[in-house]
């Protein structure tokens, strides 16, 4: 796949194909970086990125 078609998961620092990036990723509910599934934490306001969850639940 070209890069130009990839999306970039800047928090992995790697591409995935757009399909991929759909099944194994998900939106910080705070800030709105895109994040591994597997790194983000499940709180009461969602899915949370590893800063915003300490921002909050320190």
């Amino acid at each position: 796949m070209p890069k130009d078609e990839a999306v970039y998961i800047e928090s992995a620092e790697f591409y995935l194909c757009p399909d991929c990036a759909e099944d194994e990723t998900v939106t910080c509910e705070r800030c709105g970086e895109r994040i591994l599934r597997d790194d983000s934490y499940l709180s009461p306001y969602g899915h949370l990125c590893e800063c915003c969850h300490d921002d909050l639940f320190g």
